[in-house]
């Protein structure tokens, strides 16, 4: 796996974002046999002003998976850096116990009380096109590697969350989508 290469794309890299759109494209379009995945975003916006995208593979003609993200700038409270879907919709969030969690509270949930103010990136999607080769590990050490302080998500399934586990995010004991997924976090520990 030492032939994997990396790349962060952000508004404003145009070129990159056109051969990587190009990419999927030519990804989706085929269905490679040994691409097994979801489609989860055909629709993928490189536009967006706090999106970030990380992206996995050999080149750029020869993609592997990639994590679409949202990012915030330091903040001093928590809950005005946090990204997650849940604060901001119908979709709430709950506690294990039933209390309503929103931008004001979510400070006091694990995790979440550790931050210090550093920037935030939430993941909205993760996938990789090849399973079982460790890819989704290697990017997911890619992104920890950024100058994130904290990594926040809503892991759906049973998989989903031992692999975020086994990476070293914790269950932030909040529930989202109506008990169907779990709110996670990492807390970078040089920061």
């Amino acid at each position: 796996m030492s032939d994997l290469r990396f790349w962060k794309i952000r508004k404003g890299d145009e070129y990159l974002a056109r051969r990587v759109k190009d990419s999927f494209d030519r990804i989706y379009a085929r269905r490679h046999k040994n691409y097994q995945f979801d489609l989860s975003d055909e629709d993928t916006n490189f536009s967006e002003e706090r999106r970030v995208y990380f992206i996995v593979g050999r080149n750029l003609d020869n993609l592997l998976g990639y994590a679409s993200c949202y990012e915030s700038g330091p903040s001093e409270d928590i809950g005005q850096a946090s990204n997650l879907e849940g604060l901001d919709s119908e979709i709430f969030l709950e506690d294990y116990d039933g209390n309503h969690v929103n931008r004001q509270n979510l400070r006091n949930y694990d995790g979440f009380r550790k931050y210090r103010g550093g920037k935030v990136l939430c993941i909205n999607i993760i996938e990789t096109f090849v399973r079982r080769e460790g890819i989704g590990t290697k990017l997911l050490d890619y992104i920890k590697e950024s100058d994130y302080e904290l990594i926040e998500l809503e892991a759906n399934g049973y998989g989903p969350v031992q692999f975020f586990e086994a990476n070293g995010f914790v269950d932030a004991g909040i529930d989202a989508d109506r008990n169907e997924m779990m709110v996670m976090v990492w807390n970078n520990p040089k920061i």
